[in-house]
């Protein structure tokens, strides 16, 4: 060997008898002969189980110390989280205000609605105002119209086909009337035309002068009887004349017999003629009075219902203009109530805001539909607030359970290392 190596061997030695003595001097063993010393030292089968405790020392004192960090770490976590929770205001949603809010809610658009609905009621207004000045010149309110008792639309019917029949029936009667009355003034222009040209004799005329000379006779024949003789001699000259008047008729009856005939039929027809005009004017006569009476009934109900007189078909159709009249008013009248009931839901919706958001939530001085809308934004954003509290302390409650459940297996975790140490240094 060279020199120089056994320098460099000496000092290695040393180095060695140096670390040799510091571990002595840490185990405690006292420095005696090399003899002694390595007397002290394991075997090779309990130096090669040292070895390996002392190699596992390192990992379960790390173990041991990851465990204690994560428990530590968590638990500081835990402790942050409890600090945050007990910051949250303890407040779940006010159910006041949800109820309020979802009052307000089912409201809609509250202005389209209103707008909406104020024009319904001009148009049904202006409707109700046209339907009823259809009923001229009737006047009157909503309440006189509908008291008004109005015959049904049968009733009226049946009156206007009895009118009809009236109507129809007169007319007839006027055209018989009028027929025969013609007919009697031309059978009577015949009577006059046979007088003016054929100048015949009649029976009624020679039967009256017949008669006449008869009277005349019985009274001479009474006044001789009786020794009256001035009666008798008084009726001599009348007798005279009627026999007279009787022989020239009856000559001139036979010499004109065809004229006279036909001035008979004539005469007679004249007498048939006359009671069949009488009949008849006395049936128009009638069906006036019948006429007047069913007209008189159409009189009455105009009175009664407070109109001019008129005819049965401007009756009609007025009672047709005051139902549909009646149907406006009714429509004027549900949309001025939904108007007035959304105009009240809509105030309840303000004064149930109000109440639950507090009576100073809004400015005295703001419109009612800005008061609305304020209102609602308020409980909007408080419920979203309370809303969103609540949902921070549930998140932050399941993070402190996890939390919680994590520390027990930490724990049991440091207790594992703990123990596994414990055991190393048992094994040592």
């Amino acid at each position: 060997p060279y020199p120089a190596d056994i320098a460099k061997r000496q000092v290695e030695l040393r180095s060695h008898r140096a670390q040799i003595e510091r571990c002595a001097r840490d185990l405690g063993w006292p420095l005696g002969a090399d003899d002694e010393f390595t007397a002290r030292l394991p075997n090779r089968l309990l130096r090669s189980k040292l070895q390996a405790l002392a190699q596992q020392h390192g990992r379960l004192e790390a173990a041991v110390t990851s465990a204690a960090t994560a428990l530590e770490k968590q638990q500081t976590a835990n402790s942050d989280a409890e600090v945050e929770l007990g910051s949250i205001p303890l407040s779940e949603p006010s159910a006041a205000i949800s109820d309020a809010l979802a009052a307000a809610r089912r409201l809609g658009d509250v202005q389209s609605r209103s707008d909406s609905l104020q024009r319904a009621r001009r148009t049904s207004e202006a409707e109700a105002d046209a339907a009823l000045a259809t009923l001229a010149p009737w006047t009157g309110d909503a309440e006189t119209l509908q008291a008004l008792k109005v015959p049904s639309p049968a009733a009226l019917t049946d009156l206007r086909a009895r009118i009809e029949l009236a109507q129809g029936s007169l007319r007839r009667a006027r055209d018989q009337a009028n027929d025969k009355s013609e007919a009697l003034a031309r059978a009577r222009l015949r009577v006059a035309q046979i007088q003016r040209d054929d100048s015949p004799v009649a029976v009624e005329e020679l039967t009256d002068a017949r008669s006449g000379r008869d009277r005349s006779w019985e009274v001479i024949k009474q006044g001789i009887q009786n020794d009256d003789l001035e009666r008798a001699r008084g009726e001599v000259a009348p007798f005279e004349a009627s026999m007279t008047l009787s022989d020239d008729l009856s000559d001139r009856r036979f010499e004109r017999a065809a004229q006279s005939a036909d001035f008979t039929r004539s005469r007679h027809e004249v007498e048939h003629l006359e009671l069949e005009a009488a009949a008849a004017e006395s049936k128009a006569a009638d069906q006036v009075r019948e006429r007047d009476s069913v007209l008189a009934e159409l009189t009455t109900i105009r009175d009664r219902l407070g109109l001019p007189s008129g005819t049965i078909g401007e009756l009609e159709e007025w009672v047709r203009a005051r139902t549909t009249a009646l149907d406006k008013l009714r429509g004027r009248d549900d949309s001025v109530a939904t108007l007035e009931a959304f105009q009240a839901e809509f105030e309840g919706a303000i004064d149930g805001l109000r109440q639950a958001l507090g009576a100073a939530a809004i400015p005295a001085s703001s419109s009612t539909l800005d008061a609305f809308n304020t209102l609602v934004g308020l409980a909007e954003s408080l419920i979203a607030e309370q809303q969103g509290h609540a949902q921070q302390r549930k998140a932050i409650q399941r993070q402190l359970e996890r939390g919680r459940k994590d520390i027990a297996t930490l724990e049991g975790n440091l207790q594992q290392a703990e123990a596994s140490v414990e055991k190393w240094k048992a094994d040592w």
